[in-house]
C-alpha cells in the first residue's frame, strides 16, 4: 500500500472577481485599463503570452491582446493570457459583457503548493492581495470576488463559482471581495467587524477580507475554524460547530490516502482514476475502488478436462493469431505497446474498452463488427497466456470453450471476453467484474505456485 498525494500537487489557486456593469469595462478601452493594473501589479503572475485560435499563443503584447478581443456572443468578449515556463504557470480570463454585463476576471495559478511553501508564502500571496485590491480600486464597482484553493471551491456552495448566482456570502475563502450591494444587505457594520485577519473598505463602498495572513493553511483546522467564524459571524443563522465540522470534513480531501486496490486490477483502476475523476472527488473515488473487490475468476477449467475437437487445430490456432493481430490492427496508433503484445498492454485494451463503451456500443454496432469484437479480444488475451506465461492453445469448434493451459489450469479468454463485453462500463461495481487483466495477473500469479 502506497501513500499518494498527486491530487493536492495538482490543485490550483482561483481568484474569481465580478464587476458590475461599468462604461469603461467594455471593448478595447476597458481591455486596456484591465491590462495597465495587471502590467502594473501582477508581479511574478504577469502572462508572457496571449492565447490565439486553437492552441497557438502569441507573445504578451497590450496590442496582441486587443487583436485577440473576440467577439463570442453579441454581447460576450474575452481575452485570454497566460504565463508558462517558471516554477508555477498562470491563465487570466478577462470576460467583458456576459450574463450582467460588466467584467468577470478569473486568474488560476498552478500548482498551489507555490503559494504554500513555507518561505515564501506570506510574499506571494500577498502578491495576489495586492493584484485583486487593485484591481477593485481601479475598476469601478465590484460586485463580488474571492481567491482560494481551485479544489476546495469546488467542495464548496455551488452558487459561489455560478455567474448567474446572486451574490452572498455562501462560504468563507481565504481571500473576499464583497460589492456595497452585497455589504449592505448583511450590514456594513457587521461586515466591518469580522473576527477577520484583514478587512479593508474598498472607495467603491465594498470590503476587501483576509480570513487568514495566507492560503497556505486553508484546509488546517485553524483555517477551518477561522473560516466558520466568519460565516456565522455573517449569517447568524448558522450553527458554528455545524459549519467548522462540515468544513474539518472537506478537508479530508487534501489529506493523504492509502491506496488498496485489487491487484490484479490496481493498474486499471490507477488509469481510470487518471481519466475520469476531478481532483474534488478522487478521495472518495479512492474510498469506493479501496473497498472494491471483484468476483473470482470463473473462466477456466482443470486442464486434464479440456481437449481439442477440430480435426486441424493449427489452422484453427492460427485463426486466433489472426485475430489477436487483427485486435493491434485497431488499436496501434492509440496503444503502441499492443505492437509487442507487452504484458501490460491487456491494462491499455481494458481501459480502452471501457473508454470507448463497447458494451453498450455493441446494439447499435454491424452485426459483422459485433461479430469481431470476442474473437479479437479474446485470443489477443489468449496470446499473451501464450507468450508470457508458456501457455498453449487448445482449439474447440465452441470459440467460447477455447482454452488455453497454463499449468494445471486451462483458461478460457473468450468467455471472459465475451462477459467483459455484457457489462456497461457505465454499471457501477460491475465494470470491473470482467477484465482480461484480473484473469491475466491471476494466471500469472498461479503460473508461479
Amino acid at each position: 500500500m502506497t501513500s499518494y498525494t498527486e491530487w493536492t500537487r495538482s490543485d490550483a489557486l482561483s481568484m474569481n472577481l465580478n464587476f458590475s456593469i461599468n462604461p469603461v469595462a467594455a471593448g478595447v478601452e476597458g481591455l486596456d485599463a484591465v491590462l495597465e493594473v495587471i502590467e502594473r501589479e501582477a508581479g511574478f503572475l504577469m502572462p508572457d503570452k496571449v492565447a490565439g485560435a486553437g492552441k497557438r499563443g502569441f507573445r504578451y503584447s497590450r496590442q496582441r491582446a486587443r487583436e485577440q478581443l473576440r467577439q463570442i456572443t453579441p454581447v460576450f468578449q474575452s481575452v485570454i493570457l497566460f504565463k508558462e515556463k517558471s516554477d508555477m504557470e498562470a491563465s487570466w480570463s478577462l470576460h467583458f459583457g456576459g450574463v450582467r454585463g460588466g467584467l468577470h476576471v478569473d486568474l488560476h495559478a498552478s500548482p498551489l503548493n507555490f503559494f504554500r511553501q513555507e518561505e515564501a508564502a506570506e510574499a506571494r500571496c500577498q502578491q495576489v492581495v495586492c493584484v485583486v485590491r487593485a484591481l477593485c480600486q481601479r475598476l469601478g464597482p465590484v460586485e463580488q470576488g474571492f481567491a482560494h484553493s481551485y479544489t476546495d471551491t469546488l467542495l464548496g456552495d455551488p452558487r459561489t463559482t455560478d455567474p448567474t448566482s446572486p451574490p452572498g456570502a455562501y462560504e468563507a475563502w481565504w481571500l473576499n471581495v464583497y460589492g456595497k450591494q452585497l455589504v449592505d444587505a448583511l450590514g456594513r457594520q457587521r461586515v466591518l467587524s469580522l473576527p477577520a485577519h484583514l478587512v479593508e473598505p474598498l472607495p467603491c463602498g465594498g470590503v476587501l477580507w483576509l480570513s487568514r495572513p495566507t492560503l497556505a493553511d486553508f484546509d488546517s483546522p485553524e483555517a477551518r475554524r477561522a473560516q466558520a467564524r466568519c460565516l456565522v459571524h455573517l449569517r447568524p443563522e448558522l450553527r458554528l460547530e455545524e459549519v467548522e465540522r462540515a468544513l474539518l470534513e472537506r478537508s479530508l480531501a487534501f489529506q493523504p490516502l492509502e491506496k488498496d486496490f485489487d491487484p490484479d486490477i490496481a493498474g486499471l483502476i490507477e488509469r481510470i482514476l487518471q481519466r475520469m475523476t476531478g481532483l474534488s472527488t478522487r478521495r472518495k473515488e479512492i474510498e469506493r475502488y479501496n473497498r472494491y473487490r471483484p468476483p473470482p475468476v470463473s473462466e477456466w477449467r482443470p486442464a486434464h478436462e479440456v481437449q481439442p475437437d477440430v480435426e486441424d487445430p493449427a489452422r484453427k490456432i492460427a485463426f486466433y493469431e489472426v485475430q489477436a493481430e487483427s485486435l493491434i490492427a485497431v488499436l496501434h496508433c492509440e496503444l503502441p505497446s499492443v505492437l509487442s503484445q507487452e504484458p501490460g498492454s491487456i491494462i491499455e485494451v481494458d481501459d480502452y474498452v471501457g473508454r470507448e463503451r463497447w458494451a453498450e456500443s455493441m446494439a447499435s454496432m454491424p452485426p459483422e463488427k459485433q461479430v469481431r469484437l470476442v474473437p479479437m479480444l479474446g485470443a489477443y488475451l489468449g496470446e499473451l497466456l501464450v507468450k508470457h506465461l508458456g501457455g498453449r492453445w487448445v482449439p474447440r469448434q465452441n470459440l467460447l470453450e477455447a482454452a488455453v493451459v497454463v499449468g494445471p489450469r486451462a483458461w478460457l479468454p473468450f468467455l471472459r471476453a465475451h462477459h467483459l463485453l455484457q457489462v456497461p462500463s457505465n454499471s457501477l461495481g460491475k465494470s470491473l467484474d470482467f477484465t482480461l487483466c484480473q484473469l491475466f495477473h491471476q494466471a500469472a500469479r498461479l503460473a508461479r505456485v
